[in-house]
């Protein structure tokens, strides 16, 4: 399993306080979580292994320099619509990452919601890039 990692950031703990009090309007809410997002890929950065590189600067100058190994190789997976502000932050980070969806439906002919929670079933998992998907 993978690790948590938490971000106690000063930042991160102003952003949360704002997206936590009820005086908050929507608008500064979603872009709360876009300016939270952005936040963790940096946080997230941090753990990626990387390479030490040299370059020649437009002067003609050797550089040395950094790259992200896996930078081009991350797939973000959001769940359901909710998530989509803090992910547009993570895009900002992670600008090739490829996109997933996890999503749910309530269907109208059930009546209880815990007789709902208890039906939902996974239809379909599909990685975009990736040939395979699952499906029940």
């Amino acid at each position: 399993m993978g690790r948590v990692v938490v971000i106690d950031h000063p930042l991160a703990q102003a952003i949360l306080t704002t997206l936590r009090d009820r005086n908050t309007k929507q608008i500064e809410f979603r872009k709360g979580l876009v300016r939270l997002g952005r936040l963790m890929g940096y946080e997230i950065v941090k753990s990626m292994d990387i390479e030490t590189v040299e370059v020649e600067t437009p002067l003609g100058v050797k550089a040395k320099g950094v790259r992200i190994r896996d930078l081009d190789h991350v797939v973000i997976i959001q769940v359901l619509r909710a998530a989509m502000p803090l992910v547009e932050g993570l895009v900002k980070i992670f600008a090739n990452a490829r996109m997933g969806v996890v999503s749910a439906r309530r269907l109208r002919s059930l009546i209880s919601p815990a007789r709902w929670t208890s039906t939902l079933k996974l239809r379909m998992l599909r990685c975009p890039g990736y040939s395979r998907t699952i499906s029940s």
